[in-house]
């Protein structure tokens, strides 16, 4: 993955020369993925602060390469350029900075603190509901991918607005192809969402998320689609347990005074001292 970062800064993520250079080592990339899991690949991808905004750039690059080729990419290697990218992503998301302030399209320190998300997060969630649609791997990236990004601490803004989305969708979904594919990718995207977001963060959307996924259980779509059931079961799961309140432990370990330990320790030794005279 160093190799992609480097000749991505060489050649600039938005020449056609770039795409053809680092398919096929992203084609090596995705089978070490599929073999090993994306969790032991993802330790070795370079996670410097400045290569999130040229792996946004990247996947852009990607994305829009996809419209013409759209039915040769897994013999192409865009489908495997894709998901590593999103796997890319997904470690560079974690950076312990606000992202405001490593994207430099904001110009004015005031853009940062109004209601509108910040553009650097925006482009990325564009493409990551693009990709929820789709019927190969880039859905199950994807949905890593805004996992990861929407739990962050500085991202509440960008995880209303996403919420709002999936609401809009789920609500109208219908018998097409597309919808169904879409309505799989947002119950999973939102599964996920709620396996590793912040308890608090997210109790203000447990009754519209379970209102949702009601809708959606009772809907012809999810009867004729087993694995659109299977998430709707996952996520009422993790809808249920966040609801739950948290159960404290009957026991725990307690941090002891220094000083006291010190005493006690002291004490110990004179009495043995004392028991041999």
């Amino acid at each position: 993955m160093s190799l992609v970062r480097s000749k991505t800064m060489e050649l600039g993520a938005s020449t056609d020369e770039l795409l053809d250079i680092i398919k096929p080592l992203c084609i090596i990339i995705y089978t070490l993925v599929t073999v090993c899991g994306y969790k032991s690949v993802i330790r070795f991808f370079p996670h410097q602060v400045s290569d999130l905004e040229l792996a946004v750039a990247l996947l852009e690059k990607c994305h829009t390469m996809s419209s013409a080729t759209a039915l040769r990419q897994e013999s192409t290697g865009e489908m495997e350029t894709k998901c590593v990218v999103l796997l890319w992503l997904y470690i560079l998301v974690l950076i312990p900075f606000d992202i405001s302030t490593v994207d430099t399209s904001i110009a004015t320190a005031d853009n940062v603190d109004g209601p509108e998300v910040v553009p650097l997060v925006t482009r990325i969630l564009d493409i990551c509901k693009d990709y929820l649609s789709s019927s190969g791997p880039m859905r199950r990236m994807s949905g890593l991918l805004l996992a990861r990004l929407l739990t962050r601490p500085d991202m509440a803004k960008a995880f209303s607005s996403f919420m709002d989305w999936a609401h809009k969708m789920l609500l109208s979904v219908s018998d097409d192809f597309v919808d169904q594919f879409r309505s799989i990718g947002i119950v999973e995207a939102l599964a996920s969402i709620f396996k590793i977001g912040n308890r608090r963060a997210l109790h203000d959307a447990v009754s519209g998320t379970w209102s949702d996924c009601s809708l959606v259980m009772k809907t012809n779509v999810s009867a004729r689609s087993p694995l659109l059931r299977k998430f709707l079961v996952k996520l009422a799961q993790r809808v249920g347990l966040i609801s739950l309140p948290p159960r404290l432990p009957s026991w725990q370990y307690k941090v002891i005074n220094l000083l006291w330990l010190l005493i006690v320790i002291n004490r110990s030794q004179y009495l043995t001292t004392m028991a041999h005279i």
